[in-house]
């Protein structure tokens, strides 16, 4: 060791003087130009992450969002389920262990209790793999678990669905009318409780 010691005191022809105060600056302006460059980049993901988002971002009529809350107390009984609150001027339309209709107020009941309308209406089905899986388009992560979005080939209403349990589906199909985006059906979806009583389609 004391070899090594006189071979780098001989490289040495003079002392060298260090300035620490000088290192530290240098050492602070080298990470703030780090941070801003990390910072920077960031701020370029969410410019592309909002971009690609507004894909889903819906038609652009003011919207009649869904004031989702995650608190079961907020939520309306309806059949086998427990749903956020309808949107303003909506209310539960019908409702059975398999689905649940949300319509507008004043829409009149159903001649026949048994046979599902949907048009125009906010449909929520619980459903199996054997009723046509809904595992089709694009997926959105949301809230712990992952969602599919389908357009419907019949009109301009479009679905958004999850898988409760293995082969087992809630779907949401949205009414026009509401405009709502595909990130708020998947928030009033979410918030929807599926009961022991449930009993899927299929």
């Amino acid at each position: 060791m004391s070899d090594l010691q006189t071979l780098l005191e001989s490289a040495v022809d003079h002392w060298v003087d260090v300035d620490v105060a000088a290192d530290l600056r240098r050492g602070r302006s080298a990470l703030r130009r780090r941070r801003l460059t990390l910072g920077g980049g960031i701020a370029a993901a969410l410019l592309v992450a909002g971009g690609t988002l507004s894909a889903f971002g819906g038609p652009s009529e003011p919207s009649t969002a869904p004031s989702h809350v995650t608190n079961a107390s907020a939520t309306v009984h309806a059949g086998a389920f427990e749903v956020p609150p309808p949107p303003d001027g909506w209310s539960v339309w019908q409702a059975d262990s398999s689905y649940v209709l949300i319509a507008p107020d004043g829409t009149p009941p159903p001649r026949d209790p048994g046979i599902v309308v949907v048009g125009g209406k906010l449909g929520i089905t619980f459903m199996t793999d054997a009723n046509g899986s809904p595992k089709a388009g694009p997926t959105i992560d949301y809230d712990g678990r992952t969602f599919f979005y389908n357009e419907s080939t019949g009109g301009p209403a479009a679905q958004v669905g999850y898988e409760v349990s293995s082969g087992r589906w809630l779907v949401l199909q949205e009414a026009p009318a509401l405009h709502w985006t595909v990130r708020q059906m998947i928030a009033y979806l979410d918030g929807v409780l599926v009961t022991p009583d449930a009993v899927p389609i299929g």
